[in-house]
């Protein structure tokens, strides 16, 4: 009370509750590399959006889903990189039961999840007389493994940070696997999944067209 009437304020760091935010030391590099790292990928995002909602792949079913997870990755690009990226430079910090109790539930769904469908695969193969996976369904198979290593690794990461003291090196690293849980699906669009990679190149590629014609 003598300081608030002294000096006119609260006390540096002074938390009235558990979810008040605090003020911590910026980190100017940290927010900089998550502000380009969302700049990309989101940019990258839109190129595939724009392949995916063209009239013959937005008719299929698995390309709509697509589409909504996109969507949903973008968003969570602008939270754990641009948003990010701001407060690390800014150095603020959020202290709340609610985001620890959001992480836990994610990463402990998300791995038993994985696990469901990892076994469902392993019983379908190997209890199917004469069954053999398509070229597509290995394309499909391959890009959720892709995608899934990322999301376990981000699970096991964050189970252990929830338990045990970690290092700034295991807390950056599952930062960076937080960024690249939703930035993952768009490198598996433009490496794995062929139709998505082509379309985009066309789209580079008529472009590129229009713009001779025009200049000639």
């Amino acid at each position: 009370m003598d300081d608030i009437i002294i000096n006119g304020g609260f006390p540096s760091k002074y938390q009235c509750t558990n979810e008040s935010r605090t003020a911590e030391e910026p980190n100017i590099a940290l927010g900089i590399y998550c502000i380009v790292f969302g700049v990309i990928f989101i940019s990258l995002y839109l190129l595939c959006l724009a392949a995916l909602t063209q009239r013959d792949l937005r008719s299929l079913p698995v390309y709509k889903i697509m589409i909504f997870l996109s969507i949903c990755d973008i968003a969570m690009l602008v939270a754990n990189s641009i948003l990010t990226g701001f407060f690390f430079i800014k150095g603020v910090s959020d202290n709340s039961w609610i985001i620890a109790g959001n992480n836990l539930l994610t990463v402990t769904s998300t791995f038993a999840l994985y696990i469901a469908f990892f076994l469902s695969f392993l019983y379908k193969y190997n209890h199917t007389y004469a069954y053999r996976m398509a070229s597509r369904e290995k394309q499909m198979f391959l890009q959720s493994c892709a995608i899934s290593g990322v999301n376990v690794s981000l699970a096991l990461i964050y189970v252990y940070m929830l338990y045990f003291p970690v290092t700034i090196a295991v807390t950056i690293a599952g930062l960076i696997l937080w960024q690249f849980s939703s930035a993952g699906p768009v490198i598996v669009y433009m490496v794995i999944n062929k139709t998505v990679r082509r379309k985009v190149l066309q789209m580079f590629s008529r472009k590129k067209k229009m713009i001779t014609t025009t200049v000639l």
